[in-house]
């Protein structure tokens, strides 16, 4: 979470200044990243993005349940009222900090004076790349590997007693 305050104090700062061109600082760190000599960004771009979309998700697993009344929620995951134990209370309230610091940075890109949407089509085109391909395909099963493993936790689970 550290890594995105810091991503969140540069878009601060960005902001401020005129000079700033997201456009601009994203075609070079997109080079770097795809580059030959990027698997160590990779690795920890692919890292970050896979436990960013997991709390995006469970974020909104978790806002989901908790908007449900609680006369349902006992008819809801085998009966248990407490909620889903996807994860401890300390492990839930990072995640939904991490969640609210991901909608915020994506709130200061699109507040930004020279924020121009049509830059993500130049990520599209990035993103077309064989490399950029198997970088999609690491995010997308490690995604997949940690949202299968709490699914199977609350599976396994034994129901708790009223």
């Amino acid at each position: 979470m550290e890594d995105s305050g810091i991503l969140e104090n540069l878009l601060v700062q960005g902001r401020r200044d005129r000079d700033f061109s997201a456009k601009d600082a994203l075609q070079p760190v997109l080079k770097l990243l795809l580059g030959l000599e990027g698997e160590e960004l990779r690795t920890l771009v692919i890292k970050e993005a896979v436990r960013v979309t997991e709390a995006v998700i469970l974020g909104s697993v978790i806002d989901a349940y908790n908007s449900i009344p609680d006369l349902l929620r006992t008819f809801v995951l085998n009966g248990n009222v407490s909620g889903p134990s996807l994860m401890g209370d300390a492990e839930r309230q990072s995640m939904m900090e991490l969640r609210d610091q991901v909608y915020r940075i994506w709130g200061l890109l699109q507040s930004s004076e020279n924020f121009d949407p049509t830059i993500l089509r130049s990520i599209l085109q990035v993103l077309q790349e064989p490399e950029a391909r198997s970088v999609g395909g690491r995010v997308f099963g490690g995604i997949s590997q940690r949202l299968a493993a709490r699914l199977l936790q609350q599976v396994l689970r034994p129901p708790t007693a009223p």
